[in-house]
């Protein structure tokens, strides 16, 4: 399995570059740098960088904080997801409803599960997709009118392709403490994050799965799901619709607040 990876990032964060190139393994030219200010352009030059002879690919934000051996390791996790989902090495704590997410994480950790699997894409700073959907999603995301690249890629996901996203527990990228250009304000915080030091290698990628779903029951998954469909189908289709956040302009760019148990 082969992961081709590139970094996206913006010259007011061009100090944080040459450490994470080196932390992740890369050079120079795997850097694709903002060019007028615009987080689609930059991140959709991204995803046309990436060498699709790999099997997946990875885009990876200029505030990312990865583990050790980042790339070794999620080659290696890899193996062990299916052939159509995204995968989100990082898990957030505050969206798209904090409530379900603190549960499954609980239900994952109590499970030693390896990965926990979610009807959608909520995270942008380290999205990994399979290459051969890149071709048609560039071009269905530059007419979307979402800001956040990361929603419009996993709008396609969700909306063309039925396509869920497999999350690696513990989370091998977290954020940098630093603030969101953005806007999107403080705590951007990874749950479970491996940390800086401990290797990606060391996590037994054979532990299974949970799935978050749209009750509280959530399901462990074990074994190489490399050749099976998606997990989801119609009914993960609706659920993804429930946890989506809405459509720039109809209440702003900014995630809403969900109440506690609600779907």
């Amino acid at each position: 399995m082969r992961l081709s990876v590139k970094i996206m990032a913006h010259e007011k964060r061009a100090h944080l570059v040459p450490e994470l190139v080196e932390r992740l393994g890369l050079t120079d030219d795997d850097v694709i740098w903002d060019r007028r200010n615009d987080r689609w352009d930059t991140g959709r030059r991204a995803w046309e960088a990436i060498d699709q002879t790999a099997e997946w690919g990875m885009v990876v934000q200029d505030d990312a904080l990865p583990c050790a051996d980042l790339i070794a390791g999620m080659e290696k996790a890899l193996e062990r997801v299916p052939q159509d989902v995204l995968v989100s090495p990082y898990i957030g704590t505050r969206r798209p409803s904090r409530g379900k997410i603190d549960r499954v994480v609980a239900e994952a950790a109590a499970a030693k599960a390896a990965f926990i699997e979610m009807p959608s894409l909520n995270w942008g700073v380290a999205i990994t997709a399979p290459t051969r959907i890149i071709d048609g999603m560039l071009p269905w995301c530059d007419v979307q009118t979402y800001p956040n690249y990361d929603r419009r890629i996993g709008r396609y996901a969700i909306d063309v392709l039925r396509m869920g996203t497999w999350c690696t527990f513990p989370s091998l990228v977290d954020h940098l403490d630093i603030p969101s250009l953005i806007g999107h304000g403080d705590g951007r915080i990874a749950h479970h994050f491996i940390g800086e030091n401990a290797s990606a290698l060391h996590v037994n990628w054979d532990a299974g799965s949970v799935r978050m779903s749209a009750s509280r029951t959530v399901a462990r998954f074990t074994g190489d799901r490399s050749g099976t469909p998606g997990p989801y189908g119609s009914r993960g289709y609706h659920v993804a619709r429930k946890l989506r956040v809405p459509k720039q302009g109809r209440r702003g760019d900014e995630v809403p607040q969900r109440p506690e148990g609600s779907e």
